[in-house]
């Protein structure tokens, strides 16, 4: 590959398949805490949108069409359309983008707008991360809910043939 970067066009796995249920930014999931990222919001009376330019300039890059891109050309054209006094907004709007599978709809979309959380916030400690309990959420999900098909039979593995 051109540039020795890693291409994004490989299986994502079920880690970016998954990430339709993500936590919103600066939601803490440890007993209802606010997280370090709060910290780091805008302050109030600042815009939280993207303009329509900025919002096309963000599509671009994550759309289909740039899913052979390396991550170095990613990085290259994030930064080039966005500042880092832009990033909290943009990193919300990828969120969004996240939480609503039908948005980014195919797994090397989601691995570029993951990709793009990271790359905001790479040369900060993890903890100055605002996005940080996105990553946390896709490295240790939920365990699945498993219906009770015996309910009321007492404890599990408890129901062995007396005798």
């Amino acid at each position: 590959m051109p540039g020795g970067g890693a291409s994004i066009r490989s299986e994502a796995g079920p880690a970016v398949e998954g990430a339709g249920s993500i936590p919103a930014a600066g939601c803490s999931s440890r007993h209802g805490s606010p997280s370090r990222s709060e910290a780091v919001s805008p302050p109030l009376g600042e815009k939280m949108s993207l303009s329509p330019k900025e919002l096309s300039s963000l599509l671009s890059i994550v759309s289909e069409e740039a899913g052979g891109s390396t991550f170095e050309g990613l990085s290259t054209a994030f930064h080039h359309y966005f500042g880092k006094a832009e990033h909290f907004r943009v990193g919300s709007v990828l969120v969004l983008l996240l939480q609503q599978p039908d948005l980014l709809p195919s797994p090397p979309q989601r691995l570029t707008a993951l990709y793009l959380l990271w790359e905001m916030y790479r040369t900060e400690p993890l903890a100055a991360n605002p996005f940080a309990a996105i990553f946390a959420h896709l490295l240790n999900p939920a365990p699945p809910e498993r219906a009770s098909s015996n309910s009321g039979s007492g404890p599990a593995g408890g129901g062995g043939g007396g005798g």
